[in-house]
């Protein structure tokens, strides 16, 4: 399947090198070393003479270091005691102005730099906190002595709300938590910065938790990056976690890299050894990356784990004997996956045992419930497989919950050619499967062997090479498939690499010897469908512009008295179904042959082979509603939108013989309704504008004004927007005749904008982006006629054109779904306002005239905005015109203005009312005359 993942694994592998740069990489502790291998650089040993923890506060009491400068540990060393640096009941760090420090602390028994009876809280500190080369150890080596967290040693620890990063370098324990043990809870919690566990350990051959050994390990609500790197123990390589072990809320990247467990035997998590893992609500990209353990659960082994919620998470290079990435074995086992605002991918994780290393995602050591899940547009992508050999007491569900939509993908698109084996490309259950809802994909020469197969909805999608086939179960030999909604991923099937998709009774086995299972069966039933990787409509593909044949659809793998059983599928349904894209007609058919047997091979002991072919004959191209790009040309009246706020922004000119500058605010809401199916929008403008002008002893003027505004549009139904950065000039003259009674006056503007759209696909979720350029054009020619007056009201007739053409650069979308856009017809529209000009003025405190308009305004000529849009997927083309406006408006403009000597400021609304459109213009100007 062509998912666009390989981005962010590499991002999110580049992270974790970024952080093993920024940690790192430094040689591992050597077992029990001896205090003389403990190196200070040079570069420290300023930091001896500031040692402020010298281990002299044992007591039982609670300890309180609140608002201390800096505090420091350097080289603290215990003969026969726990915390080298401070031990005591209860220590409270608060507040710390500057640096904590604590390196090269040694103790022969827990909690070499920190050692509390019960409660530890290290928060609200400002400088950078580091715990490095600490080390846990004794040489006697007594076994009744506790020899955990080489570090740190509490019973409640607290690390929270801290503002600079926190780093855990190179420390070594005995027997549990290289860098830190809790015996009860660990809650790292809202820390503003990056936390780095680097390179910590622990020596003995049954210890735990390289890094940190917990009761209950609460990581919640962090902003900085978390990165467990380099770290190993014999169970746990990073964490060792008795109970509940908690990832929530956290908004930067989750790192796990390169840690592992070295246990010959049972060494079990290379990065989590937790009896409930829970990966939940975060929002940063998650990695486990080429992490190992020895025995059981490259990345994670325990007997519940939960991911949901999350942004992408990649499981990549992970290796055990037992589960490549993901190991559930134990008492009350679940294993839950939902990819629900990202994707969860497994790519290269291995087991590896003495005898065979094949690829492999996740493995079902016990009696579990495993179900696995992706919301509509997000995927879970398998390219290693699984395994699901254990009896289970529930089946496996596929997309359980009506919201699941999304697709659960079974693919062998990243295992190299030469590697290609069964081992490497089946995920195999001895268990029901059962899908629900949405899109299960076999593709790309994988295949997915189960006892038992349930469809009560959802869709079973075969590609290239994709296999669904039988399997025994404890020599039961009666395993049954039954599909209800058969898809065949058509895009895949129609290249000219492409193999065929297949349903497949696999040979009963005895030894090496290999005959038809005739109690097996598989049973297809209803329309068959075509899909694209989604599970969408399928014809946008470029392939189908032109005639195609012997596309070869499915393959049937059956015995000499068949069992797999087509009669109720109906193969025609393929042309029954109205869809967007390329249009054509299919006609299908079966081919049918027999082989003979050869039991040395699976591949090869079946007999009876039955193959569905269709021919492909195109008819035509009809665009999908979802792609047509009806808010590009909507641009168009974006950018005359904004330029008509430029032309109203004109300010009258002043009195005779004088010079203004004036200077203000000006902004614009457009609500245009949906008409003939097009959507409508809305427009916001905001901006500022400043003007210069000079009037002549004739009352003649000139002005030149210049104006920036940002404004967005944004579709009502889909919220796809354009956003637009414009800059307008322009220049008015203004001529009186006839002793002022004609009063005429021309405008001209000119309008560049800088674009951007950004559109959400409502079915498949993706998203796409553009950026573009536009040019606007805008003129305006007034004549006001002899003035009337009725008490203190003087009137004018008048009569105006505005002109407006609009053109915009054509641009290629980037994202799934991008589009080329090309201006084929400008946006050029006339109007012919016609009214009557009201000007009253009165003094009190103040002078203030007000002025208005009101005006009938008929569209006289107008060019509908074409553009030429080409889906770059299927080469499919069509135009583009966006949303109707009415030719008829009301228009309405009301005018304040209030004088002070030489200053007045001005409010000027003007707004024009249709039944298809309200144009809202609003102008705040001050001016000052000279």
């Amino acid at each position: 399947m062509k998912h666009k993942f390989i981005y962010n694994l590499i991002f999110s592998i580049s992270l974790a090198y970024f952080y093993n740069i920024d940690a790192r990489e430094v040689v591992l502790l050597a077992p029990l070393p001896s205090e003389n291998s403990l190196y200070i650089p040079q570069s420290l040993e300023f930091l001896l003479q500031k040692t402020n923890l010298t281990g002299q506060t044992q007591s039982s009491e609670s300890l309180s270091l609140k608002n201390y400068e800096d505090i420091f540990a350097i080289s603290q060393m215990t003969t026969d005691s726990e915390g080298a640096s401070v031990k005591c009941s209860n220590l409270y760090i608060q507040d710390t102005q500057g640096h904590i420090i604590l390196i090269g602390n040694i103790s022969p028994r827990s909690g070499t730099g920190i050692y509390t009876n019960r409660d530890l809280e290290i928060s609200n500190s400002n400088q950078v906190i580091v715990f490095s080369n600490n080390l846990a150890r004794s040489t006697a080596l007594d076994q009744n002595r506790s020899l955990d967290g080489g570090t740190i040693n509490s019973r409640f620890l607290d690390i929270k709300n801290n503002n600079a990063p926190i780093y855990f370098l190179r420390n070594a324990a005995y027997s549990k938590g290289g860098a830190i043990m809790s015996g009860e809870r660990f809650d790292l919690s809202g820390n503003k910065s990056s936390c780095i566990f680097c390179d910590n350990a622990t020596l003995a051959v049954d210890s735990q938790g390289g890094a940190l050994r917990a009761q209950d390990f609460n990581c919640i609500n962090n902003l900085g990056d978390i990165v467990f790197n380099n770290n190993q123990s014999k169970s746990g390589g990073a964490l060792s976690v008795n109970t509940t072990c908690l990832f929530s809320e956290n908004q930067g990247n989750l790192i796990f890299k390169n840690n592992r467990t070295m246990s010959m035997h049972d060494g079990n998590g290379g990065a989590i050894d937790a009896k409930n893992t829970a990966i939940a609500n975060n929002k940063g990209i998650i990695s486990f990356h080429n992490n190992s353990s020895s025995y059981r659960g490259g990345a994670i082994k325990g007997a519940v784990c939960t991911i949901y919620n999350n942004n992408d998470i990649f499981f990549t290079n992970n290796s055990a004997q037992e589960g490549g990435a993901i190991l559930i074995a134990g008492g009350g086992c679940s294993l839950t996956l939902s990819a629900d605002k990202g994707n969860i991918v497994f790519n290269n994780n291995l087991s590896i045992s003495p005898n065979k290393i094949y690829r492999n995602a996740v493995c079902i050591a016990s009696d579990a419930d495993f179900v696995v899940g992706a919301k509509l547009g997000q995927h879970i992508l398998f390219y290693d497989p699984i395994e699901h050999d254990h009896n289970a007491t529930n089946p496996m569900l596929i997309n359980p919950d009506v919201e699941d939509h999304g697709c659960v993908i079974f693919s062998g698109a990243t295992v190299d050619s030469h590697l290609k084996t069964e081992n490497n490309l089946f995920s195999k259950c001895k268990n029901t499967i059962e899908l629900k809802n949405g899109v299960l994909a076999i593709e790309n020469d994988a295949g997915l062997a189960t006892y038992k197969f349930i469809q009560t909805g959802g869709l079973v999608c075969l590609g290239s090479g994709g296999t669904l086939t039988t399997r025994e179960k404890d020599n039961n030999k009666n395993s049954t498939l039954q599909l209800t909604n058969l898809g065949l991923i058509l895009p895949q099937l129609i290249t000219s690499k492409a193999e065929t998709a297949k349903l497949w009774i696999y040979p009963s086995a005895t030894g090496n010897t290999f005959q038809e299972n005739t109690l097996a069966s598989i049973t297809v039933s209803g329309d068959l469908i075509l899909t694209n990787e989604e599970g969408h409509s399928p014809y946008d593909d470029v392939n189908l512009s032109r005639g195609i044949t012997r596309v070869p659809f499915l393959y049937l793998c059956d015995n000499a008295t068949k069992v797999i059983d087509v009669a109720s599928l109906n193969i025609e349904a393929i042309n029954d179904h109205l869809h967007y894209g390329y249009q054509g007609v299919w006609s299908p058919y079966w081919e049918e042959y027999t082989t003979t047997p050869d039991t040395t091979s699976a591949l090869t002991a079946n007999t009876s082979h039955r193959v569905l072919y269709a021919d492909w004959t195109p008819t035509g191209y009809i665009p999908n509603p979802e792609y047509r790009g009806d808010l590009v040309a909507n641009a168009l009246w974006q950018a005359a939108y904004n330029t008509i706020t430029g032309l109203h922004g004109f300010t009258p000119p002043p009195n005779r013989s004088s010079l203004e500058v004036a200077g203000g605010g000006s902004g614009a809401y457009v609500s245009q309704k949906t008409r003939n199916a097009k959507p409508g929008f809305e427009l916001f403008s905001k901006g500022y504008a400043t003007q210069a002008s000079r009037s002549t002893e004739t009352n003649r003027s000139f002005a030149l004004s210049f104006s920036q505004f940002y404004s967005e549009i944004k579709e009502s139904e889909s919220k796809d927007k354009v956003s637009a950065n414009c800059y307008f000039a322009g220049a008015q003259l203004q001529i009186p005749w006839f002793y002022e009674n004609l009063l005429t006056s021309a405008s001209l503007g000119y309008a560049y904008s800088q674009n951007h759209v950004k559109t959400k696909n409502q079915t498949t979720n993706a998203l796409s982006e553009g950026d573009f350029h536009s040019h606007t054009l805008g003129s305006e020619l007034r004549c006001m006629f002899r003035e009337r007056a009725i008490l203190n009201l003087q009137f004018r007739p008048f009569i105006k054109t505005l002109w407006v053409r609009s053109t915009q650069g054509s641009f290629t979308e980037t994202g799934k779904n991008s589009r080329n856009f090309k201006t084929k017809d400008p946006l050029i529209n006339m109007t012919l306002p016609l009214g009557i000009y009201g000007y009253a003025e009165h003094e009190v405190y103040l002078k203030t005239s007000w002025e208005m308009q009101l005006a009938y305004t008929p569209t006289i000529y107008r060019q509908k905005p074409k553009i030429n849009t080409t889906r770059i997927v299927s080469n499919g083309s069509w135009i583009t015109s966006g949303t109707p406006v009415n030719r008829h408006a009301f228009s309405i403009s009301i005018k304040n203005t209030t004088s002070l000597n030489r200053m007045s400021l001005s409010i000027n609304y003007h707004g024009d009312f249709s039944k298809s459109t309200l144009c809202n213009f609003l102008n705040i100007t001050g001016e000052i005359k000279f």
